[in-house]
């Protein structure tokens, strides 16, 4: 049949969308997965489709330099919008389905849905525009290039007000604060930088001067960031930057970290293996969890506080924190790295970033493997549920994000753009937005409803 290269699903959920490389764009009915329509007018690869938001017509970009509008009901061809001078990667509706965004070339193009006219070109990226995408009010366009830049333009004017670049060749990993303002990222040249999310300004860098940076975690309260440099746990005041307190730890590089709920604890896991709960006000060491010595990958705490997940080399360990019991062992029936972990809102599901290319959902509660998403062309990296845990996003080593809904498995989006591994996915408290750090040296920030 071919390779797919870009899926979107209708407002209602009822239809699946996707372009080939057969230059075909296929309807498929989601409950029973009946194809519903093919639909043929393209001359190149489609890359990108997109429903509009009252679901009645979807639009197809395609190598072939056009963009082509479609009747959802029968197929029939409304428009095509021939004014781009190259080939057509990305396009998004705005949110009320009048503006139609393309990223073609190194340029962006708004156009007025209706008439099929060019309303703007939006000037300014130097390489090839990957992803374009609307903020869920309209008010703010995204795009990322393979300048390594996320530029933001306001709408319906089209102005520049924010680009996104650090100092960073490479990062690799981010972590929003718990108000949503700030945004932690994990550079590999030994430094953290803090952004405001609300105008793009870089608050500061903070260097650790022990070496390379492996974890960052925010506390729950937000006034505080944690990262794990080497054998030390550095502590910042998130406000103004300031080094509270340098902890030496007691066994190999930290890899991992993790507040409990109530920001009192401090779980820390290790290269060597070893995992050790520490209290956040004194310093003081609370106890260690006596495990086997495969190197952990990454820590949550479940919402209420009582577990902890471990995922390692070997397999994903849940523990309770009131006397360090090992409760349940999960994964150990596949082999190769469990990345990341996290815990749905509710505590019920616990999701695991795997090696295998494959992500895993278990019941938290006994142990019981839920559903195993497929998707991604490479090892996946890391894991993140939505606020409201009906959504779960992923990064992976073959430079995507995926967002996928929690209930069915169901593979909902593939954001594109970044141009190496994406090593770290996080998501605002409110949902709103979701940040991905990458190995190309960028931190995008992408608009999700």
């Amino acid at each position: 049949m071919g390779v797919v290269l870009s899926m979107s699903i209708s407002p209602d959920g009822t239809i699946l969308a996707s372009g080939w490389d057969d230059y075909t764009v296929r309807l498929w009915r989601l409950s029973d997965g009946t194809l519903l329509n093919t639909l043929e007018g393209h001359t190149g690869y489609v890359k990108s489709v997109a429903f509009s938001p009252d679901g009645t017509s979807i639009a197809s970009g395609s190598l072939d330099n056009t963009i082509i509008l479609w009747r959802v009901s029968d197929g029939t061809i409304l428009k095509t919008f021939t004014g781009h001078s190259t080939r057509v990667d990305s396009i998004s509706f705005s949110p009320d389905g009048m503006t139609l965004a393309s990223g073609t070339g190194n340029t962006v193009e708004l156009w007025q849905v209706s008439t099929g006219t060019l309303l703007r070109t939006l000037e300014g990226h130097t390489r090839l525009v990957r992803h374009v995408m609307y903020s869920p009010d309209g008010r703010i366009l995204a795009s990322c290039s393979k300048d390594g830049t996320v530029r933001l333009w306001r709408q319906p004017n089209g102005a520049l007000f924010r680009t996104l670049k650090g100092h960073a060749d490479s990062y690799s990993k981010v972590a929003f604060s718990p108000d949503g303002t700030i945004l932690a990222a994990l550079t590999y040249n030994s430094a953290v930088e803090l952004w405001k999310v609300a105008d793009g300004g870089m608050d500061c860098t903070l260097p650790t001067q022990t070496g390379s940076v492996d974890d960052i975690a925010f506390s729950p309260d937000g006034s505080i960031l944690a990262a794990g440099s080497n054998e030390n746990i550095h502590f910042w005041g998130a406000s103004d930057g300031a080094l509270l307190r340098t902890i030496k730890g007691r066994s190999g590089i930290v890899e991992a970290l993790a507040f409990s709920p109530d920001g009192e604890i401090l779980a820390y896991g290790t290269r060597d293996g070893k995992a050790f709960l520490l209290n956040v006000s004194t310093g003081a060491w609370i106890r260690s969890l006596e495990r086997e010595g495969d190197r952990i990958e990454g820590m949550a705490f479940s919402p209420d506080g009582t577990l902890l997940a471990i995922g390692s080399d070997l397999q994903i360990d849940i523990w309770r924190i009131s006397d360090g019991m090992l409760m349940q062992r999960l994964g150990d029936d596949f082999n190769g790295p469990k990345w990341s972990v996290d815990f749905s809102p509710d505590g019920t599901l616990l999701a695991a970033a795997c090696n295998d290319y494959m992500i895993r959902i278990w019941q938290s509660s006994n142990g019981m493997l839920l559903r195993t998403l497929v998707g991604h062309e490479n090892g996946v990296l890391g894991v993140a549920f939505s606020p409201d845990g009906s959504a779960l996003v992923s990064a992976s080593y073959d430079f995507t994000v995926k967002l996928w809904r929690v209930s069915d498995g169901a593979l909902l989006q593939t954001l594109a753009g970044h141009t190496a591994t994406v090593n770290s996915v996080d998501i605002t408290p409110d949902g709103s937005i979701l940040a991905s750090a990458s190995s190309d040296g960028t931190i995008r920030l992408w608009g999700i409803s």
